[in-house]
């Protein structure tokens, strides 16, 4: 078994799409259909439901991909604590986020105003490990995503969920919309890790809605599916909005403490650039530093 086979596999994973996941590693589809079918005679376990135009992990999938994002998570750890063994002297600031649409305008904003500082950022799943947090600057999280125990923190904003619809849906020009007039849709989730999945399937609890058809995708391919008329998905108030032909519609469901934050270790000593882009990052969303 080999890294590029599990590669392979998690993209086919996270695209739902033999086609769409080739295109992303930029080799051909038969190539990467026939990788996939070499990993699981590898295993000896079939690890996608196939149908006429979609691949959908099945129960065994699930199992190895949680297995395969430890391997992945482990070796974008150990890549920062090199670049961070290395770069000590330089001006690079790791950073980590959960949910990387929301903080586009924040990193395109700090490289304009601080070109001589590199941004170094990487995604992490809820359920990850905080042991990467040793090799990096700052975390971006929503507040009950991970362990914060040892790490210090302040709220930027409070986020809220919004529902992505097809210009075509019949409640797309509502001026907001309750999940139990959505039951009936098909509902297109981020991955099993994300922040939103989590979020989500929380609101789903606390209204008692049991969705019949809902997928989890990567956030590209729940968007697409949404612009391709295929269902709906979500998203919140403040992340990146990229897809003209979608409508974006709050919730009214209420809900609490979808807060945003920033976390550091509460014993690290910042550099003057981490000094300068924590200043920029509590400026840019109007936040009171009580914790110099």
């Amino acid at each position: 078994m080999e890294l590029l086979q599990l590669k392979y596999f998690k993209a086919v994973a996270e695209h739902g799409k033999i086609t769409s996941a080739a295109e992303s590693l930029f080799i051909s589809p038969p190539a990467l259909s026939a990788a996939v079918s070499r990993l699981e005679k590898e295993l000896g376990v079939k690890l996608f439901n196939r149908g006429n135009n979609h691949i959908k992990l099945n129960r065994q999938g699930e199992i190895f991909l949680r297995y395969v994002n430890r391997i992945f998570t482990d070796l974008e750890c150990a890549r920062l604590e090199l670049e961070h063994s290395l770069e000590e002297a330089n001006n690079t600031i790791h950073i980590l986020a959960t949910s990387s649409d929301l903080w586009v305008r924040l990193i395109s904003s700090f490289s304009a105003e601080y070109p001589n500082i590199i941004l170094s950022s990487a995604g992490i799943k809820y359920h990850d490990p905080v042991d990467m947090l040793n090799q990096v600057s700052f975390l971006f999280a929503d507040e009950g995503d991970l362990c914060t125990e040892g790490l210090e923190s302040i709220t930027l904003f409070e986020d809220a969920p919004y529902v992505m619809l097809p210009p075509t849906h019949p409640l797309a020009e509502a001026e907001s919309i309750s999940l139990h007039e959505l039951i009936d849709d098909v509902f297109f989730l981020p991955m099993s890790g994300q922040s939103l999945n989590r979020r989500m399937k929380e609101l789903f609890h606390s209204e008692n809605i049991v969705p019949d058809r809902a997928h989890e995708c990567s956030v590209l391919v729940c968007r697409h599916m949404v612009a391709e008329k295929r269902g709906i998905a979500f998203t919140t108030k403040y992340a990146e909005r990229v897809l003209p032909n979608v409508k974006y519609i709050p919730l009214r469901e209420t809900v609490s403490n979808w807060k945003q934050k920033l976390y550091w270790h509460a014993d690290r000593e910042f550099s003057k650039q981490e000094m300068d882009f924590k200043k920029f990052v509590l400026d840019l969303y109007s936040v009171a530093d009580t914790q110099k």
